[in-house]
């Protein structure tokens, strides 16, 4: 149940930022894709700055209506802007109505059209950096929040059992898939906040520094995630209990792709203390048995390497203050092929029945 309403949760802000951040993209690539448009004479019939009050204040707009040929046909455009959306600065509404009029007035109105598409048409090309940075700063926040929560659920999945055998994830298996999806984020955040920034610069808009400021932020956001997921944590696996009644005690360790030999790692049990609130409290930790590729049984596409596991110390139990614990952590440290490997698992509940 309580995955299910973070679910939810999560994804009413993974919603808001994808969909703010979604509207920017393409009116971005709009405008990018409209640089080759012709410019042809219009008439606006309406033309007016509407205001909005809304609960988060007023946001202003300009309306316009206008009529154009190309050829022998006529059409009629409402698109002003690729940006086209209301915003709370009435100065810049204001000022491109009154642009509009006065060029509309002498007989100067000019659309930009799309000779492929003759329908499609724009009136203004202006690029909006400081809306759409604005934007941007939703896919960063609710993004982050909405994607990397979602993420971190799906990632961390609860085990579950499989022919009499418990599977479950790695400790770090939801936090290393949030950062893969973060990444991803806020590469493209960084990527279209710089190219606005860079365009907001060249048009004269000192307003670029805001998508500026978020593309550092967003880079520096990227290069952590990169570190944690693919330099601290380059890999997770999943485990796979021995069932409690099979012949074979051996567990199995399940990796994504295909992982060259050499195979060396160490596997020992921790057990947390009886007061795990006590501040600087570590675990308690049982001797460590090494596991190579004599030891282990693999097999390829993807990887599993099946091994035995070290035996509980009870006097690693009586050391932690607690004879029958709640939690006991199994911790894997070592290389898989060329590459550095880490992972705890935790057993606890039903899964500890198979310690038994």
């Amino acid at each position: 149940m309580g995955r299910t309403i973070g679910m939810l949760f999560f994804s009413a802000f993974a919603a808001a930022g994808i969909f703010c951040g979604a509207i920017t993209i393409r009116s971005l690539w709009q405008w990018l894709d409209s640089s080759n448009w012709q410019s042809v004479r219009a008439t606006a019939e309406l033309l007016q700055v509407d205001e909005n009050d809304t609960s988060d204040g007023t946001s202003y707009r300009v309306l316009c209506r206008y009529r154009y040929r190309v050829g022998t046909r006529e059409f009629v455009g409402d698109r002003v802007s690729f940006f086209d959306v209301g915003s709370g600065d009435p100065d810049y509404a204001r000022n491109l109505h009154r642009r509009l009029f006065q060029d509309n007035e002498v007989g100067k109105l000019q659309c930009f059209v799309d000779m492929s598409n003759p329908s499609q048409a724009v009136l203004d090309r202006t690029i909006r950096s400081g809306l759409i940075g604005a934007t941007l700063i939703f896919l960063i926040t609710h993004g982050t929040i909405g994607v990397g929560g979602l993420a971190y659920l799906w990632g961390a999945k609860p085990p579950r059992q499989i022919d009499g055998r418990w599977r479950i994830v790695s400790d770090h298996a939801g936090t290393r898939f949030a950062f893969v999806c973060l990444l991803i984020l806020h590469s493209i955040t960084g990527i279209t906040a710089f190219l606005v920034a860079i365009l907001g610069f060249a048009g004269g808009q000192w307003v670029a520094i805001l998508p500026a400021s978020l593309a550092i932020l967003a880079g520096a956001i990227g290069y952590g995630c990169y570190r944690y997921a693919f330099v601290s944590h380059p890999m997770t696996a999943r485990l796979l209990l021995a069932a409690k009644d099979d012949v074979d005690p051996r567990m199995r360790l399940e990796l994504l792709g295909r992982v060259p030999a050499p195979i060396d790692f160490e596997v020992r049990w921790a057990v947390p203390p009886a007061d795990a609130q006590q501040v600087g409290a570590e675990d308690v930790t049982g001797e460590a048995l090494s596991v190579t590729d004599v030891d282990a049984s693999v097999s390829e596409n993807p990887t599993t390497i099946d091994f035995l596991p070290p035996k509980i110390d009870p006097r690693m139990l009586q050391s932690s203050g607690q004879g029958h614990p709640s939690t006991v952590k199994l911790e894997i440290v070592g290389r898989l092929g060329t590459r550095g490997y880490s992972d705890t698992f935790k057993l606890s509940g039903e899964l500890l029945q198979t310690l038994d």
